[in-house]
């Protein structure tokens, strides 16, 4: 998968290292909904994105840097996967 990256739990990765790029986060929250997860969770360092699934809709929350878990979601919700 992504270098940098180790699973926490099941719905839950963490970045170690550099800051992960857009696509790097995107790919992470397309995996875990792939697999039907509701709950996600993307840490790097202290910064947090956080996504849950209401219905169809997803709603992101949260910062990784300049990446927003909104941004995240509108892609999630817009279908417009990596």
């Amino acid at each position: 998968m992504i270098k940098n990256l180790r699973e926490l739990s099941t719905n839950e990765w963490i970045f170690d290292g550099r800051k992960p790029s857009f696509n790097q986060v995107l790919k992470v929250a397309f995996a875990g909904a792939r697999i039907g997860l509701e709950d996600i969770g993307i840490y790097w360092g202290e910064n947090w994105i956080e996504l849950n699934k209401a219905g169809s809709i997803w709603i992101g929350r949260g910062w990784i840097k300049n990446i927003s878990g909104d941004m995240i979601s509108d892609y999630m919700n817009a279908g417009k996967g990596v």
